[in-house]
């Protein structure tokens, strides 16, 4: 779960600094425009928590 908010933390700041690339590969929202990235970063982040809620952690 913690993968699923650092994979979120990349997409948003690929967003807010432009970034071309990450790790040599396009970044998501020169490949797709910012709107699928930014509904990923809603999912990544909301789920661990709800995963999280849910267990009672």
């Amino acid at each position: 779960m913690i993968e699923f908010i650092h994979t979120a933390t990349l997409l948003h700041d690929d967003v807010v600094d432009n970034s071309d690339t990450r790790r040599g590969t396009a970044t998501a929202h020169k490949n797709f425009g910012k709107s699928p990235p930014f509904l990923l970063v809603i999912f990544y982040i909301q789920e661990p928590f709800k995963l999280w809620l849910k267990l009672g952690i």
